[in-house]
């Protein structure tokens, strides 16, 4: 595929005005998301009630690009399909004839772009960085022609679609997961027990252990091929690989556990979201904010594994906050915790199935992963070079000075 042609150099002021008409009363208010762009207020969890009236709201037309000032080189912008009110606080494209919005949209999530996007931004640190119209105008592009635009613009949002398609199906594959957890694990963990199961406190079921993370300063202690798992890790069930890693020097100076082992995320902001929980495919350490399980005999560790996440509800519940708003799941809250479980053939029998399901479920993540990397190459092979000027860097240093 080859990169897109430039043609006469120009800046987004040339294909974009600054919309700043009133909102009106009975249109759908939206707000800007970083992955999903403009979504209905109503339909996202940390929807916030305004008292603003539909007069204060800004309005943006089917074909408008909205996008959020302190978070536009982030990709938070979002490209409108209908008429709508958005937020005062956000900026709202008018495009012009000469530029296509898909196309437009596109070109903001591709990270030459949103390194400019970034640059163009004002703030004292990256957490106030905002990026008025006026310097988002003044950024220098060169696009292609106007045919060129729609076909690749409707193209790639034909890819968008693919992969909100697979996201759906992530969703539902996960649903489908926590379904069987409930019938098969979940129903026993409280009440009577059922013929062939016992129950026990977490603390008298598996031993735990605490991790660490040793002297950044020592070079000799990290980049090696010991695991070290963080919050960043535990995304999958299976763990056998981390971001960072440790040499033997370093792994030898935290706790190493072996292959086996439940590993959980007791400290973190995420735990006000989720509870992630994976078990060790391999000896490996871990740090600070995870605790290690492991089960003495007569459980096995995936089947400890699943029941802590079919306990999932119970023990979000109780998370509090260590300050600073980071969530903390107390160690005697974890020892507490009753767990139920049948005996071992009954175990292995219960995890054929729910292995099943999570594979499934992890196949659906790597169909996002690879279609979003593929449309990432994609981006990066013809967009950025092609649509941002030879001395747009320059300007960076005094912009972002």
């Amino acid at each position: 595929m080859k990169r897109l042609s430039s043609t006469n150099p120009c800046t987004l002021g040339d294909y974009f005005d600054n919309r700043q008409e009133p909102g009106r009363a009975g249109l759908p208010v939206m707000s800007v998301t970083q992955h999903d762009g403009l979504v209905l207020r109503n339909a996202i969890d940390r929807r916030t009630e305004s008292t603003l009236g539909p007069e204060d709201h800004l309005l943006v037309r089917a074909g408008d690009i909205a996008y959020n000032m302190m978070r536009m080189w982030q990709g938070a912008c979002g490209l409108a399909d209908r008429d709508a009110m958005v937020s005062p606080a956000y900026v709202v494209l008018r495009p012009k004839s000469n530029v296509d919005p898909a196309f437009a949209y596109q070109l903001f999530k591709s990270e030459r772009v949103l390194h400019l996007l970034w640059a163009y931004s004002h703030g004292l640190t990256e957490d106030r960085l905002r990026l008025y119209f006026d310097d988002f105008s003044s950024i220098p592009v060169t696009l292609p022609d106007l045919p060129v635009q729609k076909s690749m613009g409707h193209a790639l949002l034909r890819w968008d679609a693919a992969i909100a398609q697979a996201r759906r199906l992530v969703v539902l594959k996960e649903q489908r997961l926590y379904g069987l957890l409930a019938r098969l694990i979940g129903v026993h963990q409280s009440g009577p027990l059922t013929d062939g199961w016992s129950r026990d406190e977490l603390g008298a079921l598996a031993t735990f252990k605490s991790g660490g993370t040793p002297d950044r300063g020592r070079a000799s202690f990290w980049s090696g091929d010991v695991p070290w798992i963080s919050a960043k890790d535990l995304k999958t069930f299976e763990l056998d690989s981390s971001v960072e890693r440790l040499t033997a020097e370093g792994a030898a100076k935290i706790t190493l556990v072996q292959a086996g082992t439940v590993l959980i995320l007791v400290r973190g902001m995420g735990l006000f979201k989720d509870l992630p929980i994976g078990v060790a495919m391999r000896d490996l350490t871990f740090n600070q904010d995870v605790k290690a399980l492991m089960p003495k005999p007569g459980l096995d560790p995936r089947f400890l594994a699943y029941a802590l996440k079919a306990s999932r509800k119970t023990l979000m519940d109780r998370v509090d906050s260590a300050g600073h708003g980071t969530g903390r799941l107390a160690t005697d809250v974890l020892e507490a915790l009753p767990v139920s479980f049948p005996a071992i053939p009954d175990q292995h029998s219960i995890l054929q199935v729910l292995d099943a399901a999570t594979r499934e479920q992890q196949q659906a993540r790597r169909m996002v992963e690879v279609l979003a990397k593929e449309k990432r190459a994609v981006l990066q092979r013809v967009l950025p070079n092609g649509a941002v000027h030879d001395n747009a860097e320059p300007e960076l240093a005094a912009a972002s000075a």
